[in-house]
């Protein structure tokens, strides 16, 4: 049974540039990205030729496939709060920084929030739109410099890729195709088991983003983790 919660790793290992514990949380949140309510966002800094938007882009063909797979952060923040209302799934590639604003803004996402807008000038009507989005923030020695959105993040730190360990796009995408449905597979899989052991008690009291953390350990926990290994790890 063990071995079967223990694929979704097996399955990512060639194709996500993590290892160790470093793996073992990257499939955690992979699976809460498919879950509701809020989520830790990724934050990948990285070396060149670490495959940073190789992943990137990975993981939005798995978790909300789209048009939009990497952007680049807009400008004006009307504009940054559009885009994030109209996605669930944001992944933002090549960021030399995160303005203020735009950090506050993605820090409000993640535990859900909404945004007023007037319709037309020439009226008082308002409308509403709800945020709640998954980040995926990559860049090269990026780092979340406000406090409040790095509370609400995972890092990790991508090492460049040996020669030996390139591959083409090509490759890459030839065997996305061939474990795209295994992988799946076992986080629809993990997802259902964490539903069951989300409501037991845990012991650990989170100060932020306490939702996402307890969902985490049940995921955790699923794939055969104590919660003590889980707390090590995060």
């Amino acid at each position: 049974i063990l071995l079967r919660y223990l694929y979704l790793e097996l399955m990512l290992k060639p194709l996500v540039n993590l290892k160790g514990d470093d793996l073992t949380l990257f499939a955690i949140w992979l699976v809460q990205a498919f879950s509701g309510g809020s989520h830790y966002g990724l934050l990948l800094s990285a070396e060149r030729g670490s495959a940073k938007s190789t992943l990137t882009r990975q993981i939005n063909q798995i978790v909300d496939p789209s048009r939009a797979t990497t952007m680049q952060l807009q400008k004006k923040l009307s504009d940054f709060q559009d885009v994030l209302a109209d996605n669930y799934l944001c992944c933002y590639d090549n960021l030399r920084s995160i303005p203020v604003e735009h950090s506050d803004a993605i820090a409000a996402a993640t535990t859900c929030s909404t945004i007023a807008k007037r319709v037309l000038y020439t009226t008082g009507d308002i409308s509403y739109r709800k945020l709640s989005n998954v980040f995926v923030l990559n860049g090269i020695n990026l780092f979340a410099t406000e406090s409040d959105l790095a509370e609400r993040f995972l890092y990790f730190e991508l090492k460049k890729l040996s020669s030996n360990q390139l591959r083409t796009d090509r490759e890459i995408e030839q065997m996305f195709k061939e474990y795209r449905p295994a992988i799946l597979g076992a986080i629809f899989e993990l997802l259902a088991k964490a539903t069951v052991l989300i409501h037991h008690p845990v012991s650990v009291k989170p100060t932020r983003m306490a939702n996402a953390y307890y969902e985490q350990v049940a995921i955790a926990k699923a794939m055969g983790l104590t919660e003590s290994a889980f707390d090590k790890i995060i």
